[in-house]
């Protein structure tokens, strides 16, 4: 069995929901396994295959954006934690400027986004303030919540992305408008 070891020294069990490709955790699960390790599961309706008390850790990267049923998934989350055990989750923000103007994933535009089909993939796009309220309603406590943007968007993008990041940066420098210059919101629970 595979076991994470924390910086204290302390083995850890990780779930990774969501995971995609992503090999952090000790176990995972998704709608569309792409590996053999990965269990299928319908993340926002079926039961995660897991026993209560069961994870030091559970970890949902942009996952969060793409169910329907976000409640489900939150309470599945809190049961299979042990007491202490963190959810560490990160979604698009809803309130990001790019997303609103120019982003064809966002604006339900998928028809021009070949990759992902003609069918948009997303279900919700959330507030800091948003996914707070979900997190105590789930009973989530020592709620921390963390806003950043991913620089590797602006890469490689010639002078649109070299202006993307200018204009990030003008607006995380305002404090009216700070939170319009994050694409990525990143909340924390405690159960």
């Amino acid at each position: 069995m595979l076991m994470w070891i924390n910086w204290r020294g302390f083995s850890m069990k990780i779930l990774n929901v969501g995971c995609g490709n992503d090999t952090y955790g000790t176990d995972f699960i998704d709608l569309y396994p792409q590996r053999k390790e990965v269990k299928k599961c319908l993340i926002d309706s079926e039961k995660f295959p897991y026993p209560d008390n069961a994870f030091d850790e559970v970890r949902m990267y942009f996952v969060f954006e793409h169910l329907k049923n976000h409640e489900h998934a939150l309470k599945e989350a809190f049961r299979v934690l042990k007491k202490g055990g963190i959810l560490d989750l990160k979604t698009d923000n809803a309130g990001y400027w790019y997303y609103a103007l120019d982003n064809k994933t966002h604006t339900g535009r998928y028809e021009s986004v070949s990759e992902y089909g003609d069918k948009d993939r997303h279900f919700g796009l959330f507030t800091d303030h948003h996914l707070k309220n979900y997190f105590e309603d789930a009973g989530f406590k020592n709620i921390k919540i963390r806003q950043s943007y991913d620089n590797a968007k602006g890469k490689n993008l010639g002078w649109k992305g070299k202006a993307v990041l200018v204009i990030n940066f003008i607006f995380t420098s305002l404090y009216p408008v700070r939170r319009m210059g994050f694409s990525e919101i990143q909340i924390k629970g405690e159960k």
